[in-house]
């Protein structure tokens, strides 16, 4: 059984089902592409110390099906949630994802 099988059919998470029956329903007729730059605690690859990891994982699961959504993920090792705000390499990561620049 694939790891996200759990993550979408077992959850108990009222957010994320309502999410999930929300995107059965979606009918995109252009693509989106979703960037989840995250952190991750010294010490800790579960959570960014204020972001667990695993509502990513939920989020990843669930949009890993829809044909117009793609999904890219980069965990930044040894950075707080507040750093991930902060520090100059992912600011620039994230105007490279918005503008294009280099």
């Amino acid at each position: 059984m694939p790891y996200h099988y759990p993550l979408i059919h077992d959850s108990k998470d009222k957010n994320f089902y309502r999410l999930r029956t929300q995107m059965k329903e979606w009918q995109l007729n252009y693509p989106i592409e979703i960037y989840n730059l995250m952190g991750s605690k010294d010490g800790s690859k579960l959570t960014d110390g204020a972001v667990p990891h695993i509502q990513s994982e939920m989020l990843r699961a669930l949009i890993k099906s829809h044909p117009t959504i793609t999904y890219h993920q980069k965990i930044y090792p040894n950075t707080t949630h507040s750093q991930l705000h902060d520090r100059p390499l992912i600011l620039r990561q994230i105007e490279r994802i918005l503008w294009g620049k280099e």
